[in-house]
């Protein structure tokens, strides 16, 4: 697995177990939700060119 991605998940699996707040718990998912489906789509063609990140991002988005 590639190392950024590695570590990207690791963080999400660290905060998830660290973090007591359901509450800002549910915000963080809901912020990352947002970067992804709605951000990530707006400004594509900030990343389009980049063969790499379009396949990292797939890869997150599952």
């Amino acid at each position: 697995m590639n190392p950024v991605i590695h570590d990207f998940i690791a963080t999400l699996f660290l905060f998830n177990e660290v973090c007591t707040s359901s509450v800002l718990k549910e915000k963080q998912f809901n912020r990352l939700k947002d970067l992804i489906h709605v951000r990530f789509i707006k400004h594509r063609d900030y990343f389009i060119k980049d063969n790499i990140l379009v396949s990292h991002y797939e890869f997150v988005k599952k």
